[in-house]
């Protein structure tokens, strides 16, 4: 979950691991519109996360 954690945040993906659980924040810093892009970076972080 920290190689998650750190991917996005390298992607600029504004994520938190609080409680061990990824969690984001849809409503601050994030607008609701970029959600998309949120989705496919997140596909990347775990492809680079996968790929060690």
């Amino acid at each position: 979950m920290v190689e998650l954690h750190r991917e996005l945040t390298h992607l600029g993906i504004a994520c938190a691991i609080p409680d061990g659980v990824l969690r984001f924040s849809p409503h601050w810093p994030n607008a609701l519109d970029e959600w998309e892009q949120v989705l496919l970076s997140t596909d990347e972080a775990l492809a680079r996360v996968r790929k060690g």
